[in-house]
């Protein structure tokens, strides 16, 4: 298939993925949705053109390349995410950084849910962070305290805004506030320590 929009599946895999490799390619191993079985696509980008090989599914072969797409969220038009870029210079200057950097998402909802049941006790940004990967959202935006934070240093605001602020500036980025919220997220994760400062964490029940 050819993306619809800038992409970059090395950048992918390097900033979210953490697959396996295959020579030149990618290994997303994960199981097909409706529980019928488990499938291993293999994917790799030639120029401007996404390549796949789907093993292991029997007759579900499409429909675990188009779970794969969308793990990489190729199943979406990218070509209005460029056009935030030149409304927004920060956001234009994070994807020239990122080369474009579309969320990955979670192979499966059972995977997120997983991860969320698994990793629910380590507080409210964990849960933000499933959101982010789960749900496959284009246009959302989560109550975490990454976003004000990139958003305070990257624009130049005095203190990290509240709800309503985020929100406001957001408004500039639709319909694609959430893959603006993960560059800018993916960024301020990049920072050091002491730039980032720390983070809210909820109380972990007794």
């Amino acid at each position: 298939m050819v993306p619809q929009g800038p992409f970059d599946l090395e950048t992918e895999a390097e900033r979210f993925g953490g697959w396996p490799r295959l020579g030149d390619g990618i290994v997303m191993p994960f199981p097909v949705e409706g529980w019928n079985g488990s499938a291993a696509v293999v994917m790799r980008q030639r120029e401007s053109t996404i390549l796949g090989e789907v093993y292991g599914t029997g007759d579900e072969a499409e429909r675990a390349w188009r779970q794969a797409l969308a793990t990489v969220s190729l199943d979406i038009d990218g070509n209005g995410f460029v056009e935030i870029g030149r409304r927004d210079a920060v956001i234009g200057r994070l994807q020239s950084a990122y080369r474009n950097l579309r969320p990955v998402l979670f192979h499966s909802p059972y995977e997120a849910a997983c991860a969320f049941v698994i990793g629910h006790r380590i507080g409210p940004f964990f849960a933000q962070g499933i959101l982010m990967r789960g749900a496959g959202l284009v246009d959302a935006i989560t109550d975490d305290d990454l976003t004000p934070r990139a958003i305070q240093l990257l624009y130049g605001l005095t203190d990290p805004p509240d709800r309503a602020a985020v929100h406001q500036r957001a408004e500039v980025w639709r319909p694609y506030r959430m893959w603006a919220a993960v560059l800018l997220n993916v960024w301020v994760r990049s920072q050091p320590r002491e730039v980032v400062g720390g983070r809210r964490l909820r109380s972990r029940p007794k």
